[in-house]
Order: structure tokens, then sequence, then C-alpha cells
């Protein structure tokens, strides 16, 4: 009895040896193949955005995908995230070709000795568009009036963020400013979009000009309750913007995305782009690109704006150098890869 149980304990012994052969890892190799732990973050927008769920996915995906790699998400702001990823405080940021077109430039008081020349693309993903609206029984009637009228609590999020700067450039277009809205007893919110949401629901805040995704969650929670009216720019701002703001350009928003928007609804926007530092080994760029793009169907799921996310868009708008890891997958893929050098 002895024999049989000690010939069925070798068995089971060599099955689990052959079957481990045939998958390529060995018992000993298994345990020790992750000595080391890789951890990389991933730095993208404000918690309200549509872009942390992408990242908050993408980290997901590293972390189950690629063998001993653990990624984390973390919110941020465009201008804070080339900052963070230039001096390699975090392995990824999210933003977009404005803010590295003036980061690697240093075209902007906070780049001034701090210029991003270290910033590598990785891929676009989708678009945002600007939101403008004002509570459905506000006295605004159109956008113009921001130049005249002293709107409280006009969002910027951050000094370091994107928003600030494309805010302060409508203010521009329209012939203002921030400190001229000020002037006139107007004040800015450092809050996040649903923080502004927020004010404006209690009274505080007369309208929002809102970068973000298509739709997002807290522009439909007061288009829902109380509900909104939106406000277009008109066609010549739109273009002066496109020139005043490089890296945007016009866009609709569809009728229909919102309960208060029946019909298309011009504005303008940016492509949302992932970047790393050039240091990043192209190893590990090259994995987090491919898991990307080769579960690209997890992103098109996150919302009605993630059908936008796709591998024919990878490449739009890039205006800084492409990591060699992403270059090598795009390659792989026999899309052309541009030829970007920093400024």
């Amino acid at each position: 009895m002895r024999t049989c149980k000690s010939g069925v304990l070798l068995a089971v012994i060599f099955l689990f040896f052959f079957a481990a052969l045939i998958v390529g890892v060995p018992p000993a190799a298994a345990q020790e193949k992750c000595k080391e732990t890789t951890y990389i973050t991933i730095s993208d927008g404000v918690s309200t955005a549509g872009t942390m769920m992408v990242a908050a996915k993408w980290a997901e995906l590293i972390t189950k995908k690629v063998p001993c790699v653990s990624a984390s998400a973390t919110t941020g702001s465009f201008v804070a995230n080339a900052l963070a990823v230039n001096q390699k405080r975090h392995t990824i940021g999210q933003g977009d070709p404005n803010t590295l077109h003036i980061a690697t430039r240093g075209l902007d008081e906070k780049f001034k000795g701090k210029e991003t020349k270290d910033l590598r693309f990785i891929n676009a993903f989708h678009h945002g568009a600007f939101h403008i609206f004002v509570p459905k029984n506000h006295p605004i009637k159109a956008v113009k009036e921001i130049a005249t009228y002293p709107c409280r609590n006009v969002m910027v999020v951050s000094r370091l963020g994107g928003t600030y700067t494309w805010v302060s450039k409508i203010f521009e277009a329209y012939g203002s400013s921030f400190e001229d809205l000020q002037k006139r007893g107007g004040s800015l919110a450092f809050v996040d979009y649903q923080g502004g949401v927020d004010l404006m629901k209690d009274g505080q805040a007369d309208i929002m000009l809102v970068h973000t995704t298509i739709p997002n969650s807290s522009v439909m929670d007061i288009d829902t309750n109380p509900g909104c009216r939106f406000l277009e720019m008109e066609p010549e701002i739109i273009e002066r913007l496109t020139k005043l703001i490089p890296g945007f350009v016009p866009v609709t928003i569809p009728g229909g995305s919102y309960r208060n928007m029946p019909n298309d609804y011009r504005s303008i926007g940016v492509y949302f782009h992932h970047f790393t530092h050039k240091d990043v080994s192209e190893d590990l760029i090259y994995k987090v690109t491919k898991v990307f793009w080769e579960n690209v169907k997890e992103f098109q799921v996150l919302g009605p704006w993630g059908k936008a996310i796709k591998p024919e868009t990878a490449l739009r708008a890039v205006n800084i150098p492409v990591h060699p890891g992403a270059a090598r997958f795009y390659k792989e893929k026999a899309l052309q890869v541009p030829d970007v050098k920093m400024p």
C-alpha cells in the first residue's frame, strides 16, 4: 500500500514538472522571476475627467499583464504632469500638444529655466472639447459677455493647469483678461470640475468654461439638475483661438450629448497625450504601449467618449520626439512614426 502511494506521489510530481516545462516556466524560475518589481506611476487629469479613468484602467492592465511591473494612477494637471515626468517624479504623464508646446519651449513663466526637454511621446488617445455654460435662468446670453460681466468663480482648476492658460486665452480672444475680470468685481475659482458645478448649483458661479471629454459626468450632473444653457463661441473666435492655443482644433460636440444640447455644438478641443521621460527603458515603454493598444476595447467601454480611442489616431498631433519603445511598437504595426525633433 505504501509503495502504491509513493508511486502516485512520484507521478504527481512528474506531471507538475512536465506541465511547467510545457508552459516554459520551471517552478524554480517561477518563484524567482520577480525578485525585483518595477513600480511606475501614471499622473493624469482631475478625478472627475474621463482621462483619469483611462489612467486607472491602463495601470490595472499593466499590473495584470506586464510581468514584474506594478502600476498606479494618480490625479494631476497637464502642467504639473509635464514638470513631474521631466523631473522623474512620475513615470508617465498625461497632457496635450498645447501644454507640451509651451513646456518644451519655456513659453510660460512656470517653465522658465525648467524646459521639459526630456519628455518623449507615447500615444494620443482621444480628444476633449470646451463646454461653456451658465445656469438656465442666468442673464448672460453669449460668451462674449465674459469681457464685460463681473463673472464670479470662473473655474480654472489650478495656476499649474492647462485650464488656467486656455480659459485666459478665451478671455484674450474676446479682448479681456483675468486682470480685467477681477477689476470689475469678478473672481476665479481654483476648484476641479465637480467643485465648479457645485458652486454653480449653489448660485455662486456665473459661467463655466470646461475642457473635458464628451460627455463629462460633472457637466451631465448640472445639465440634469437644475439645468444649464450651453453658449457657443462665434466662428471667428474659434478660428482666433486655434492660433492663440497651438495644438487646438475646431471640434463639434454632437447634438444630444447632453439634455440641454439638442443641436450640434461648435467648440475647440485638443487630443490628450501620454508621455514619459527619455531615460525610461525602451523595453518598458514598448510593453506598456503594447498593453494599451492590444486591450483598446477595455478603454472604449469606459464611457461614451471611449469610442474615440483608436489606433488610427495613436500618433495624432505629435509635437515632441516619440519614445523609442513606443516607436518600436508602432513600426511593428506598420504605422508611420513622425520624426519630430525637440525644439
